[in-house]
């Protein structure tokens, strides 16, 4: 079991997509956004996982969230910026089943 933070904007619909599918494989997985949580949060959330996911590619996506010695943990899934407010939307969870591979 690999332990993921999931991290879009919003923390209410790609990072929840793709956890939600991650933890149907097995694993242990948690949304979260950057734009609504403090980057304390991010941080200590980014020391539990293993891997941190990015759902949209943008300059510098360490940013403030991730300490220089976590920063080998982190992916990015790109699924482009939220077009479907919703997790459970079709179009996106397949996006992301198509590209899972990418972070497992």
């Amino acid at each position: 079991m690999i332990k993921f933070l999931c991290v879009c904007e919003g923390g209410n619909c790609r990072s929840v997509a793709l956890a939600q599918q991650l933890k149907e494989r097995g694993h242990d997985a948690v949304a979260v956004g950057w734009r609504y949580n403090s980057p304390e949060v991010i941080v200590m959330l980014a020391l539990w996982a293993d891997t941190v996911v990015f759902l949209q590619d943008f300059p510098n996506p360490y940013g403030i969230w991730i300490l220089e010695e976590h920063r080998q943990k982190v992916r990015i899934l790109d699924v482009g910026p939220d077009r479907w407010y919703v997790a459970q939307h079709p179009e996106l969870n397949d996006i992301i089943r198509a590209k899972l591979s990418e972070i497992l």
